[in-house]
């Protein structure tokens, strides 16, 4: 049965509201250093709830603790929900700390920001996030120039650098350090700089080929399929965007919260299409993808207004997949 306008209208708000959240005592020396290394381990789990447990109880969300901060621990693993949580209750985006990556081989430690430590990890959707949160860019970009100064023979660095001038928004430098790093070597992650960069200019023929390049060289490249889908679907192509989100979300994992935004392009995609019943499915997954709760819910529209309905209580085993992955 077709939507009608208003239903249409209110589903694409709830969709659009979705993608948005992509979202004291005193303590003596040993109490702090034992809830400093909690709330360390809570944010390399990403485990929220312990998160929120721990800042009600007075432990500071600029906690150090190893030289590192619970912000650069979430982000270096990419649990955007739990540096966004982090952020909301005040931990400072430009405090540096140290952190262990692996470089042409060989681990290095890196100080910097939790902005590097989503970068270095490809944690795009972090950097991105952290970026908009006040992240000092002139600084971070610095400290990545330096590091890619150090090592130009190593592709993945250049690469690396310009995904970081995606998300800063400077399409030239992007398109520049994409370039550089395919000189030294042909690889996945420099053409999925490039796509994201073509597509941000509106250059869609340019962005398609060189994420499908990104394809050819890993089927599995992460963002690819998602960057294609975009491009597509921003020409209102949306029959032929779909495949490329679900591919997405494949390649995600369908359990993970790194399919939300491609749930949510396939939520919008079929409401453009006109399959309300399946825009309904995709969003419904998002939504419980993104809940800090486990209780699952669905909604469905009846006449002009949109019915949310409890469908599970959490089981133990639920309980642990709330947890961010």
């Amino acid at each position: 049965m077709p939507m009608n306008s208003v239903g249409r209208r209110k589903l694409i708000a709830l969709i659009l509201s979705i993608s948005s959240l992509l979202g004291s005592a005193t303590l003596s020396q040993s109490e702090a250093k034992s809830e400093a290394y909690r709330m360390y381990k809570a944010a390399a789990s990403g485990d929220v709830d312990t998160i929120q447990e721990l800042i009600k109880q007075g432990v500071s969300p600029n906690v150090s603790y190893e030289s590192s901060t619970p912000l650069i621990e979430a982000a270096f693993y990419g649990h955007l929900g739990a540096v966004k949580l982090l952020v909301a209750k005040g931990a400072d985006v430009n405090m540096k700390g140290w952190m262990e990556i692996l470089s042409q081989g060989t681990r290095v430690r890196v100080l910097g920001f939790a902005f590097h430590a989503a970068v270095l990890n490809k944690h795009w959707d972090v950097a991105e996030f952290l970026a908009k949160a006040g992240t000092d860019l002139g600084r971070a970009l610095d400290t990545l120039h330096r590091w890619v100064n150090e090592q130009p023979n190593n592709p993945e660095a250049s690469a690396i650098l310009a995904n970081a001038y995606c998300i800063t928004g400077n399409l030239d430098e992007a398109i520049k350090y994409a370039e550089v790093s395919l000189k030294v070597q042909r690889n996945a992650l420099a053409y999925v700089a490039l796509g994201k960069a073509y597509r941000a200019r509106g250059d869609y023929g340019k962005a398609i080929q060189s994420l499908k390049r990104a394809l050819e060289i890993d089927p599995m490249a992460p963002e690819a399929n998602f960057e294609i889908g975009k491009a597509l679907a921003e020409q209102e192509r949306f029959e032929e965007a779909r495949p490329y989100f679900l591919k997405e979300v494949e390649v995600r994992g369908a359990s993970s919260r790194k399919a939300v935004p491609s749930l949510i392009c396939l939520s919008l995609v079929d409401l453009a299409i006109g399959d309300f019943s399946k825009a309904a499915v995709w969003a419904t997954e998002a939504i419980n993808l993104l809940r800090y709760s486990p209780i699952g819910f669905t909604f469905q529209l009846v006449g002009d207004s949109v019915i949310v309905t409890e469908v599970k209580s959490p089981s133990p085993a639920e309980k642990g997949r709330s947890k961010e992955r």
